[in-house]
């Protein structure tokens, strides 16, 4: 891998969030004071060594939206699950809480991902879109693709039912 990558899941603390948010919560849309979240994004950043102002976030819905990023943005990308840029002093965000967040490095063209794996977009098809928009859009080679799964709820603490309309796609 790419040394100059750096891949990175948070936890829960070090933070300034109050309860219920205990302590580093990284959500604007959960209620949270502002304030406390952005100086917990901003400590972050700088746990990191990363400049705050190079921090792009979504605005997650759940679905199976890519946004190609080619600069920083202090607002979410709107509607949008999937982040990919070639840029590369770009910092991705992804939220997660009991969904997956898959990360991507396409080395042989430079390119970083961030996509928002939930139920919808799982049986929607994110991982397979962003696979596609790397190779036709970047020309990337999934031979030397590296993807991170990082820490989402486990199949003894949340049960659906299976639901064969779901399951219906072309991937599976």
């Amino acid at each position: 891998m790419d040394a100059s990558v750096l891949v990175h899941f948070t936890d829960r603390f070090g933070g300034i969030s109050q309860s219920p948010y205990n302590n580093n919560n990284l959500a604007y849309h959960v209620g949270d004071n502002p304030l406390d979240v952005e100086q917990n994004r901003i400590l972050t950043c700088k746990d990191l060594e990363i400049d705050f102002s190079s921090l792009v976030s979504m605005e997650q819905v759940h679905g199976t939206n890519i946004t190609t990023i080619t600069r920083a943005t202090a607002s979410p990308i709107p509607k949008s699950d999937g982040l990919l840029t070639k840029e590369p002093r770009l910092a991705l965000l992804v939220q997660t809480a009991d969904c997956t967040p898959v990360l991507l490095h396409a080395p042989d063209v430079s390119v970083v991902g961030a996509l928002h794996a939930g139920r919808a977009g799982a049986f929607g098809a994110i991982v397979p879109k962003a696979l596609k928009k790397l190779k036709d859009e970047f020309g990337a080679s999934m031979e030397v693709l590296h993807v991170w799964l990082g820490p989402a709820i486990g199949a003894c603490c949340y049960e659906i039912s299976r639901c064969a309309s779901l399951c219906k796609s072309e991937f599976w």
